[in-house]
């Protein structure tokens, strides 16, 4: 059995990130005047799913505040936090301190340990943000992330090939070939 890679934070980030997909959905059918009732039952699962997201993004919420091993360490690495809050979540994360113990190691109150907990949570979080879009368009050339980007727009093939002047075939193209850098499977 493969041993459990992601961290609480990458849990959670995937949470919202879904959440978010659901609540653009549900924008999008909310905005159609003449529903069916498939459209209306689509409403009412999705509305459904997105409050269990946001109860599973508080509980995730939980986790990372209060259990060991919230963060990878290479998002602590790498998302430009203080030498405070890197020393604080390496305790934290590696040697599965509580906040009492590491208030003690650097003389400072319980309740500051916590403040630059949570500080540094904020700045993992926004890494992971950057890392699920910007990181991730490095993969792809500079057309491809026009393409990208206006397909997050809703826009279809010929609006995309119309805005970035190129045949319908090629958007296809590559689309394809996006799907492949960033997902990794090709789809039709």
């Amino acid at each position: 059995m493969e041993p459990l890679t992601s961290s609480w934070m990458d849990i959670k980030c995937s949470c919202k990130a879904s959440r978010k997909r659901v609540n653009e959905f549900i924008d999008k059918k909310s905005s159609i005047e003449n529903k069916t009732i498939y459209d209306v039952v689509d409403l009412e699962i999705a509305r459904e799913i997105s409050r269990d997201l946001k109860n599973t993004e508080k509980e995730l919420d939980n986790k990372i505040l209060y259990e060991f091993d919230s963060f990878a360490l290479e998002d602590i690495k790498n998302s430009k936090l203080t030498d405070r809050e890197i020393e604080v979540l390496e305790f934290r994360v590696k040697q599965h301190y509580s906040y009492e113990r590491i208030s003690q190691i650097f003389n400072v109150s319980k309740s500051c340990v916590y403040e630059i907990f949570l500080n540094a949570k904020k700045k993992i979080e926004k890494y992971k943000k950057i890392d699920v879009s910007e990181k991730e368009l490095n993969k792809l050339s500079p057309q491809q992330i026009q393409i990208y980007k206006l397909i997050n727009q809703n826009k279809t093939n010929r609006e995309i090939a119309e805005a970035i002047h190129t045949s319908v075939d090629n958007v296809k193209k590559q689309k394809r070939k996006i799907n492949i850098k960033l997902v990794g499977t090709k789809k039709p």
